[in-house]
């Protein structure tokens, strides 16, 4: 019985033996492209090569490997054309370049290794290879199993299960977004994406004889969506196999150390990696920011009990395929004490035109990306929000109170103020790091009209805003000087003129607003670019006329 129970324990573990070299057939595919619009279209990448790996150092739990990479074939297409990546002498002998991992009878990775001279794509292309061999052998035919893994993305739950199959373990493992403790870039967060990986691992003879991998991201933060958010983002899959396992003999079978922290300090460009030595904690902060609903200064109410108050509010749309949408809040509020009633016990009245800007691209929201309001009034002889106010994201940048209450006409101008507000990570995906990004660049710039007569409680008030919006999103990665993925680029320009005033010699008042739009344009492409050249290919590109827009026009008597 205890023959049999050791002899169990041998079959339920890897076990490589001391100057043992083995060698494996690595292929990978990775696409990018835009889901959700009606359009064909991605940029891919396909990347081949031998993984050399040397057994330095055995032990009862673990064993100290080393792997290099040979024969390394790099290729990035846009849909109509390819490239290759002319590798350098000095990028092939990085590629070369032994780095070290340890690696348990149970299937862990730990403690794997980095060459400080070698580039950083280089040195994450290697650790993605080693993560293929990540893995955890346990008991077969048995309930789904779950286990804590580190690897290039970060920390996360992964859930196991294991068959036998004839000679052959079959290791099969799932993890999401959902399952990350921490990320290895503290940028990323679960709020940002959704991940879904499946790895397949084969055992035969102690050790793993074929590895696969598939994952999906979809690039959004919108999980339930209603019918007004655009539908389309962008979705990057990946798939590598590793498989074809040789015996080969080793290329150098001396290693005068005794363990890895001798090899790392008699070779200080040998360094451990960073991600696999510590743990980041997730952050929330940057989709929890634009998420965070407040009371809205971009929006008219009426204050207090002003009897004969009116706010007039209109939407519009801004829509852009299936790709982006910009929703524009105009309003103004007007309202008198009925009667035009002027004394000074009961002076109530308010002038004010406002508009606010939500964003939608990509399935990320930009809520409150601009607000503005421009208003005066009184509340029963006291003072209103007398002045304008610009904010971006719910922060004041521009800040003005109207001072001269001497019923003449004034006039000012307020430069452009730009703001950024952007989705941005890096995501290990296989061989290559993933770079993701989506936003938008708002420029608004403000004229404003105004006279205002407390005397009599004329009051006319007109702002007129300028409003650039930019859009931009990508998913691209670089191998070199070779970069390849998919870009949106885009954007319109648009005014809105808006008025509202009180006449009370007539006992009158009115507001307006206007809308103008200039031609709107939005270009999606897949490329691949090197130093020397770039080819690209459109897969989405929208143009939409200028537009003219009366939203109301308006006047009542008190």
């Amino acid at each position: 019985m205890i023959l049999f129970l050791v002899l169990t324990d041998m079959i339920l573990a890897l076990q490589y033996n001391k100057n043992e070299a083995f060698q494996l057939n690595y292929q990978s595919k990775i696409s990018n492209f835009i889901e959700g619009a009606n359009t064909e279209g991605q940029q891919t990448w396909d990347i081949s090569c031998i993984a050399h790996f040397e057994v330095k150092i055995q032990q009862s739990t673990d064993s100290l490997i080393a792997m290099s990479l040979y024969d390394v074939k790099i290729k990035a297409d846009n849909i109509k054309e390819q490239t290759d990546a002319q590798l350098t002498n000095a990028e092939q002998e990085a590629y070369n370049h032994p780095v070290y991992f340890f690696y348990r009878t149970d299937g862990t990775v730990f403690n794997i290794t980095e060459n400080a001279k070698d580039p950083a794509y280089i040195n994450s292309f290697k650790h993605g290879i080693i993560n293929s061999l990540q893995t955890r052998i346990g008991e077969p035919n048995t309930k789904p199993q779950h286990f804590v893994v580190s690897d290039s993305q970060g920390t996360h739950n992964e859930h196991f299960q294991i068959d036998r199959i004839g000679k052959q373990l079959r290791i099969t493992s799932q993890y999401s977004e959902s399952d990350f403790i921490s990320f290895s870039n503290e940028k990323v967060s679960q709020t940002m994406l959704q991940l879904n990986v499946n790895n397949t691992r084969i055992v035969e003879d102690d050790r793993i004889i074929r590895s696969e991998i598939t994952m999906r991201i979809d690039h959004n933060s919108i999980i339930e969506r209603n019918v007004d958010s655009p539908d389309a983002h962008i979705v990057t899959i990946a798939q590598s196999v590793l498989d074809n396992i040789k015996i080969v003999t080793s290329n150098n079978n001396d290693f005068p150390f005794k363990s890895l922290d001798d090899l790392l300090s008699a070779d200080p460009n040998i360094q451990y990696t960073p991600s696999h030595k510590q743990e980041t904690t997730l952050q929330h902060s940057d989709l929890s920011t634009l998420h965070t609903p407040s009371n809205s200064d971009g929006q008219a109410e009426c204050p207090g009990d002003i009897e004969l108050c009116h706010v007039y509010s209109h939407t519009i749309p801004i829509v852009i395929g299936k790709i982006a949408r910009s929703e524009i809040n105009i309003s103004s509020v007007i309202g008198i004490t009925p009667g035009c009633n002027l004394s000074n016990e009961s002076r109530s009245y308010i002038v004010g035109a406002y508009s606010q800007i939500d964003a939608h691209l990509l399935r990320y929201e930009f809520p409150k990306a601009v607000e503005f309001y421009a208003e005066y009034g009184q509340l029963y002889g006291e003072p209103l929000r007398n002045g304008a106010q610009l904010k971006f994201q719910q922060k004041p940048v521009w800040n003005y109170v109207f001072p001269e209450l001497d019923c003449k006409l004034h006039k000012k101008k307020e430069a452009k103020k730009t703001s950024t507000l952007k989705i941005e990570y890096d995501l290990p995906v296989l061989v290559l790091v993933l770079h993701f990004e989506a936003g938008i660049n708002t420029s608004v710039g403000y004229s404003i009209e105004w006279s205002i007569c407390q005397q009599n409680l004329n009051s006319n008030l007109q702002i007129i805003p300028d409003v650039q919006l930019v859009l931009f999103g990508s998913a691209s990665s670089s191998i070199g000087i070779l970069k390849a993925g998919i870009e949106l680029t885009g954007g319109t320009k648009s005014s809105i003129d808006s008025l509202a005033e009180i006449n009370t010699d007539k006992c009158l008042a009115h507001t307006s607003a206007f809308f103008e739009i200039d031609p709107l344009s939005v270009k999606l492409e897949a490329y691949w670019e090197t130093k020397k050249k770039r080819k690209a290919v459109d897969i989405i590109d929208i143009e939409e006329p200028q537009k003219s827009i009366k939203i109301f026009d308006i006047e009542f008597k008190g």
